[in-house]
This record gives structure tokens, C-alpha cells and sequence, in this order.
């Protein structure tokens, strides 16, 4: 996990929105995106759900106990027990 956060960390690091932005700016890419934008729509950043809904969520349907199973980065799985 550290040398994950170190290379994230790093100057000139390209997430996944900023890789794909970059991906926009290229002139012979610009046909292509703009069809994936037809067929699946505009993207919004920032829009998912939190790990407190999926976790109210899981309460909510009965799931007594909720925890992180694994994690990377800002990605996990959620076990729940109902």
C-alpha cells in the first residue's frame, strides 16, 4: 500500500478522470469519444455512492455487521453479514 500512495502521490500523477481528459485533448481520438459519449452518456465525477450509503444501505436490508473485506486506494469491498 505505501508504494501505491507514494506513486499517487508523485508529481505528474494521472488519475482515472485526468487520464481520460488527457485522452480528449487528442485530436485523432475526438470522433471516437464523442461516439462513446452518443452511446453511454455524459460521465459525473464525484457523483458514486459513499461508504456510508452502501453501509446504511446494507443496515437497511438487514445486514447486521458491515466492514472492509479489502481496500485499494479509494476502492473497497464491503462484506456484509444478514
Amino acid at each position: 500500500m505505501a508504494r501505491t500512495d507514494s506513486r499517487t502521490s508523485a508529481a505528474g500523477f494521472e488519475d482515472f478522470y485526468s487520464w481520460w481528459e488527457s485522452l480528449a485533448e487528442e485530436p485523432q481520438l475526438r470522433e471516437l469519444l464523442t461516439e462513446r459519449d452518443r452511446r453511454f452518456g455524459p460521465r459525473r465525477h464525484g457523483t458514486g455512492t459513499t461508504l456510508v450509503q452502501w453501509e446504511q444501505a446494507l443496515r437497511g436490508a438487514g445486514c447486521t455487521e458491515v466492514a472492509t473485506l479489502s481496500q485499494a486506494m479509494d476502492r473497497r469491498l464491503l462484506v456484509a453479514i444478514h
